[in-house]
């Protein structure tokens, strides 16, 4: 079978691939993503500064003042997770992964029940409620210790120490 082919559509098919060579080629190189402000007008020095020290710089965003909070009812981690919980309960919290693998991820739920089970573990053991109480944890990075400090910070149960190992 032969293919006939005038002149002009053999040109824009040459054409079609080069474009398209062309274009993966740009978009797999590796260029830093531009910020999406000029570096320079990110923050801005104090005008106050110590004889023989540097300036203390502040956003651009906060030239009325740090903010203390995002949200007026979140003071605290605690507040923060319990926000979450009551907006976005059966939506991804926490997620884990195995050997580079996909995430897994704990809803809201799912953890505020890990923190209630936990908790009520704690008291059945005898780890009285209360500042003078404290839970150590000595972990890399995992889920678990973000529940044991909720745990821990739940109503002012216990003081919590973090050390990552």
């Amino acid at each position: 079978m032969v293919l006939a082919v005038d002149e002009l559509t053999l040109g824009l098919l040459v054409l079609a691939v080069v474009l398209t060579f062309a274009i993966g080629i740009r978009s797999t190189r590796s260029t830093p993503d531009a910020p999406p402000t000029r570096i320079a007008n990110q923050a801005e020095p104090s005008r106050t500064r110590l004889e023989g020290e540097t300036a203390v710089y502040r956003s651009r965003e906060a030239r009325n003042g740090l903010v203390r909070t995002a949200y007026d009812d979140v003071k605290t981690l605690y507040d923060a997770f319990q926000r979450g919980l009551r907006l976005s309960r059966d939506r991804p919290c926490l997620g884990t992964r195995v050997n580079m693998g996909p995430y897994v991820w704990k809803t809201y739920g799912e953890v505020q029940t890990m923190v209630d089970e936990l908790g009520s573990g704690l008291q059945a053991l005898g780890v009285p409620p209360g500042q003078d109480s404290m839970v150590g944890i000595y972990s890399i990075n995992r889920m678990e210790w973000i529940v044991t400090d909720q745990v821990a910070k739940r109503r002012r149960r216990c003081r919590s120490l973090c050390m990552i190992g």
